[in-house]
């Protein structure tokens, strides 16, 4: 098959998809997440009120806050909303990903976010998400078959080709997540440090100068350069 033809095979990219995005960050003057059934519910309120008619958006989950993306047309109800219950957010704009592959395949990861959204509001049971990763999991795996045919014919046991790549990808996962635990952890112990240093300064009506202020937060932005 020539590369022009091959072009042709799949729909463009659109330039614009027209999604805002919202960071959802404190509620009752703590973090959001301290208490993630509120958290849960002002999401689960946000698709009620709001956005039930809305075939684009969708949420995510993250340690210190929560996204939600919509379409343009729901972005000020959204935010009407969220002032409402009393949710202290940021706005965002328009959405971009922050991940190379995501932002590079928008178009397409665009609809699955809003179908896994829809399907946590579900609340399956553990069992049936299980059973749903696994045929998710499975089926995209499946329709690779015939374009992954190199990888399969090297692996030790070509049958069990699903499970390797499954398996590479969870310790992969796992390293990324710990990368990013450890980025979090070493900002938050960095600046309990300076607080500490600033109240024992403040006692001693002495002024404190930081000499690690650079050093330190170079490695963190070496960290949060790297990605997997």
């Amino acid at each position: 098959m020539e590369e022009k033809q091959r072009e042709q095979l799949t729909a463009e990219r659109p330039d614009e998809l027209g999604l805002n995005e919202v960071w959802l960050l404190g509620l009752n003057e703590k973090s959001i997440n301290e208490n993630e059934n509120a958290a849960w519910e002002i999401i689960k309120g946000a698709y009620c009120e709001v956005l039930r008619n809305d075939p684009e958006w969708h949420f995510f989950y993250e340690n210190h806050y929560n996204i939600i993306r919509c379409s343009l047309g729901f972005y000020r109800e959204l935010l009407e909303y969220l002032d409402e219950c009393g949710v202290e957010y940021v706005e965002k704009g328009m959405w971009v990903d922050g991940q190379p592959t995501t932002r590079d395949f928008q178009h397409i990861f665009q609809p699955m976010f809003h179908t896994f959204s829809l399907m946590a509001l579900e609340e399956y049971g553990w069992p049936k998400i299980h059973s749903i990763f696994d045929r998710v999991a499975h089926c995209f795996l499946n329709h690779q078959y015939f374009v992954l045919q190199k990888y399969r014919n090297i692996r030790p046991i070509p049958t069990l080709w699903e499970s390797q790549i499954i398996s590479e990808n969870a310790m992969y996962r796992s390293h990324y997540v710990g990368r990013c635990d450890g980025i979090w952890e070493a900002d938050r112990l960095y600046k309990d440090a300076l607080t500490k240093r600033a109240e024992e300064a403040k006692e001693k009506g002495t002024v404190v100068v930081s000499k690690n202020k650079g050093f330190l937060s170079r490695i963190i932005s070496f960290f949060k350069s790297r990605r997997i």
